[in-house]
């Protein structure tokens, strides 16, 4: 399969004017280091998140405090089938199916504030807001064979935020009651996690 060298990508200018900061524009096809894993990306889902970041600084709402590397390929989530992959990348092969992980140094355990800090897919990294991705060895997971690339799109962000909302700096204790509220993913995650 011969890869193009251009792709269409929705880049991050600046923060000031919303969702007016995106640039839709071509750009090059990111090409894999050592480590590196290409993904032609499938589905991407749009995140609270990938709003929040190019509102202004000085916004009540917006403040996005954590680590920024802009101009960046927005995106959080997203899904797609690895196409390449580096001389040195043992985890994964040509035809894998992946699902983006958004904060790639947080691989497991109890957050640390260097994971917190190490950055994420559409803020510090380029995200999946693009027709194919480039990412470290360790930041795609499998993705369910159950599971539409469309599914698999959605999965990351909202099942880590439900996750950390029930047990992340301050876990909720038995007998303690939590509020759902409405029917989005986050919520629908918190009610399934126990």
């Amino acid at each position: 399969m011969t890869l193009p060298t251009v792709q269409k990508r929705w880049v991050i200018m600046g923060q000031g004017r919303g969702l007016d900061e995106y640039d839709f524009a071509d750009g090059p096809i990111p090409t894999v280091g050592e480590y590196g894993v290409l993904v032609k990306l499938h589905a991407a889902s749009l995140n609270y998140r990938d709003h929040l970041i190019p509102k202004p600084k000085a916004s009540f709402k917006s403040n996005y405090i954590f680590h920024l590397n802009l101009p960046v390929v927005g995106g959080s989530d997203g899904a797609g089938e690895v196409v390449d992959v580096g001389p040195k990348v043992t985890k994964w092969k040509k035809g894998d199916r992946v699902t983006a992980l958004f904060n790639p140094g947080h691989q497991s355990g109890q957050m640390t504030m260097a994971a917190l800090h190490n950055g994420s897919i559409g803020g510090s990294y380029d995200g999946t807001f693009q027709q194919y991705g480039v990412f470290e060895e360790s930041w795609p997971v499998r993705r369910a064979s159950n599971l539409s690339y469309l599914q698999g799109a959605s999965l990351s962000a909202c099942g880590v935020t439900a996750w950390n909302a029930l047990y992340g700096l301050k876990a909720v204790k038995p007998g303690e009651w939590v509020l759902a509220q409405g029917t989005g993913g986050v919520s629908l995650f918190a009610i399934q996690v126990r």
